[in-house]
C-alpha cells in the first residue's frame, strides 16, 4: 500500500490505531487493513481536502470491528429497569449490526474478485498490496522488472475495480464498495426495522445529493423516503467520512439522531442546528388522541422546526424516536429482523398518559417494551423480555 499513502499518513493512521489496540504491532495490522478498504474505495474519495479524517474514518471502522470481535463472547442483551441510566448509554460502544458477519462476507466477495484475475496479477496484487512486499521483491519473485511489475499492478488494480462495478456489482453495491452514479435504489442486507417485512433500499448519490433509505414495503413509491441525509449538509458529510457501507451509514446518523433528538426532548425543544450550529427550537406536534399516533406511525406527528438562520427543516417522528434508541439498536443487533408495534395509549404512568410500543423479534419470541411520555415523547420506562 506504499504507492496509496504517504509515509506521514500511514504514521497517522498507526498512532490512531495504537490508541484502540495500545499495540504497535497489531496498530500496524489494523492500518493495513484500513488502507487496503480505502484503496478499494478510493474513487469514493470526492475530494482531496477530507482525505486525512476519510482515512481515520477507514481506520475507525477498522479498529471498531476488531474491539467488537474482542468482545464478541461477552456482548448480550439485558433488561433496562431504569430509563435515565439508558439514555447515558454509549452508543457508538455498544451497536454493531451483523459487522463481524458483513466482514467475512467482505473478504469472501475480495476473494471472489482476485479469483477472476488473470494469475500473475493476482499474485502481484497480493503480494504488493496485501502482503506489503516490495516492488522490487515482488519483481524478483515473478522475473520481471520492476517497471513491469508497477505495470501490472495498475493494470490489476484496474481489472479489480473494473469487476467490483460490473460484474460483481449487485454485490459489491450491496455492501457499499461501489456506489450509483445514477443514483438507483439499490439493495440491502438489512430488515426493515419498522415492518421486519423487506429489506432496505438505499439510494448513494454523489454530493451535494441525498443518501436515502427507504422499504418496499413502508414505502412502496420510490419517492417515499424513509430515512434521508442531505449531503448539501457539510455536517453530514463530516458524519460521513470514510462510510459507504449501507450498515455504517446507518449507525453513524442513528448515533447522531439520538444525541440530537434527545437533546431536543431533555431541553424543551432547544438544540444547535444539524447545519449551521445556531440554537433554535424543534416544536413537538402530537394529537389529542395518541391513539392516531397508533394507527398512523408515518403521520406529521413529532418534532419539527425550521431553523430561522438557515432554513434547515428537521423531522422525527415518535417511531423514529423509538428506532434511534441505543436499547433498540442493540434489540436491533440481536435480533435482525424484528417490527415496530404500538399499542394503545396508556391511560396514566407517573400522573400522566404515556405512549406504549414494543419491537417484536420476528423469529423468536424476544420483545423490547417501551414506553414514553405522552406529552413530552420523554422516555419513560423500557425493559426487554427474553
Amino acid at each position: 500500500m506504499q504507492q496509496f499513502c504517504t509515509p506521514d499518513e500511514r504514521e497517522m493512521l498507526i498512532r490512531y490505531c495504537t490508541r484502540f489496540t495500545h499495540d504497535w504491532s497489531l496498530a500496524e495490522d489494523l492500518t493495513q487493513q484500513a488502507l487496503l478498504e480505502a484503496w478499494l474505495k478510493s474513487d469514493h474519495l470526492y475530494s482531496q481536502e477530507v482525505r486525512s479524517s476519510w482515512l481515520i474514518g477507514m481506520a475507525r471502522n477498522v479498529c471498531l470491528r476488531w474491539h467488537r470481535r474482542q468482545r464478541q463472547e461477552q456482548v448480550h442483551i439485558t433488561s433496562v429497569g431504569d430509563a435515565s441510566s439508558e439514555i447515558s448509554t454509549s452508543f457508538e460502544d455498544d451497536f454493531d449490526l451483523e459487522q463481524a458477519f458483513e466482514h467475512h462476507e467482505l473478504a469472501q466477495l475480495l476473494k471472489k474478485a482476485l479469483a477472476l484475475l488473470p494469475p500473475q496479477t493476482r499474485l502481484a496484487l497480493v503480494q504488493y498490496y496485501l502482503e506489503a512486499v516490495p516492488q522490487a521483491q515482488v519483481a524478483a519473485h515473478l522475473g520481471i522488472t520492476v517497471g513491469a511489475v508497477e505495470a501490472r499492478l495498475n493494470r490489476g488494480k484496474h481489472a479489480l475495480r473494473h469487476l467490483l462495478t460490473h460484474q460483481l456489482r449487485e454485490e459489491a453495491a450491496s455492501y457499499g464498495l461501489v456506489t450509483s452514479v445514477l443514483a438507483d435504489w439499490q439493495h440491502t442486507h438489512i430488515w426493515c426495522p419498522m415492518c421486519g417485512q423487506q429489506h432496505l433500499l438505499i439510494r448513494l448519490p454523489e454530493p451535494p445529493g441525498t443518501i436515502s433509505f427507504r422499504c418496499p414495503a413502508c414505502s412502496p413509491h420510490p419517492e417515499e423516503i424513509g430515512w434521508a441525509y442531505p449531503l448539501s449538509n457539510p455536517r453530514f458529510v463530516q458524519h460521513l467520512a470514510g462510510l459507504t457501507r449501507p450498515k455504517s451509514i446507518l449507525r453513524r446518523f442513528t448515533s447522531w439522531a439520538y444525541d440530537y433528538y434527545y437533546s431536543a426532548v431533555s431541553q424543551h425543544g432547544v438544540v444547535a442546528c444539524a447545519q449551521c450550529g445556531q440554537h433554535r427550537r424543534l416544536h413537538l406536534m402530537l394529537p389529542a388522541d395518541l391513539s392516531d399516533i397508533a394507527r398512523d406511525r408515518t403521520s406529521k406527528y413529532g418534532l419539527s422546526g425550521r431553523c430561522p438562520s438557515c432554513g434547515w427543516q428537521d423531522f422525527c417522528s415518535p417511531a423514529g424516536l423509538l428506532y434511534i434508541l441505543p436499547a433498540a439498536q442493540r434489540f436491533w443487533q440481536a435480533h435482525p429482523r424484528m417490527r415496530l408495534v404500538f399499542h394503545e395509549p396508556i391511560s396514566e404512568v407517573a400522573g400522566q398518559s404515556a405512549l406504549a410500543a414494543s419491537f417484536e423479534s420476528m423469529t423468536d419470541a424476544a420483545c423490547l417494551d417501551v414506553v414514553l411520555a405522552g406529552e413530552t415523547l420523554d422516555l419513560m420506562d423500557i425493559h426487554t423480555t427474553l
